[in-house]
Parts: C-alpha cells; sequence; structure tokens
C-alpha cells in the first residue's frame, strides 16, 4: 500500500491550492510557484502587521476563517492604506445586505442571511471580473 504525503500548513490549503491549478490550467509546478508566490506575498503582509503592531493596543478576534483587529484606529487605518487589511463597516455590510436579493438565488434558504448575502455579491463580483 502506497503511502500518503500531505502539507499542514495550514487550514483550507487544498482550495488555495486548487485555485491556483486551476488558474494554471492544470500545470502543477507553474501552480505551485504561483501558491508560493502568493504565500510568500502573505507572509511579508503578516510581517508588516507584527511591526506596525508593536507596543500598540490591538484586540483580535479569531475565529476558523478570519482574523479581525480592532483598537487603535490610528495604526489599522495605516494598515487598510497599505493595503494589508481590508477595512469595512458593519453598518455599510448590513446596508449591502439589506439590499441583496438571495431570495433568487441558490442560498434562498440559508439560516444566516449575511453569509448568504456576501456568497452572492462575491459570485456577483466574480462575474463582473470574468465579463
Amino acid at each position: 500500500m502506497a503511502k500518503n504525503y500531505e502539507t499542514g500548513f495550514y487550514f483550507k490549503q487544498g482550495d488555495d491550492f486548487n485555485f491556483h491549478l486551476e488558474e494554471a490550467g492544470g500545470n502543477i509546478s507553474e501552480a505551485l510557484k504561483s501558491w508560493a508566490s502568493h504565500l510568500e506575498g502573505a507572509s511579508m503582509a503578516i510581517l508588516r502587521l507584527s511591526e506596525l503592531f508593536k507596543d500598540k493596543n490591538i484586540k483580535v478576534d479569531a475565529d476558523n476563517h478570519m482574523v479581525n483587529f480592532s483598537g487603535d484606529e490610528e495604526v489599522l487605518k495605516q494598515a487598510a492604506e497599505e493595503e494589508i487589511l481590508n477595512a469595512w463597516d458593519e453598518e455599510e455590510l448590513e446596508q449591502e445586505c439589506s439590499e441583496c436579493d438571495c431570495e433568487d438565488t441558490e442560498y434562498k434558504d440559508c439560516d444566516n442571511f449575511e453569509e448568504c448575502c456576501e456568497k452572492v455579491a462575491q459570485e456577483e463580483k466574480d462575474d463582473s471580473k470574468n465579463n
């Protein structure tokens, strides 16, 4: 029986690599290079956050699929201006979601309206990029 070998870098790595594999048309070597470049960029961003946040009043909320920061507004705005963090306003998100019509989508039976709305919005964004 053959052994299986897998990486253990982080959760959801298969989804990430599959994205690069599809973008590379199935070329494994090119997909690995693309994935490595993406991870290198993420690593640099994380290290920059480490520099920005040193000795600052920053709070973190980390969960399965997200890491949110709050606290020192000045340094958080700087990180957003450097495009390391995405800034979003909960009220704006609620407004966007209230305008979202999930009833006409595959998510119409979803129990979490905000999550469904975000999926619909992402699909619309992806569609606009592809057209």
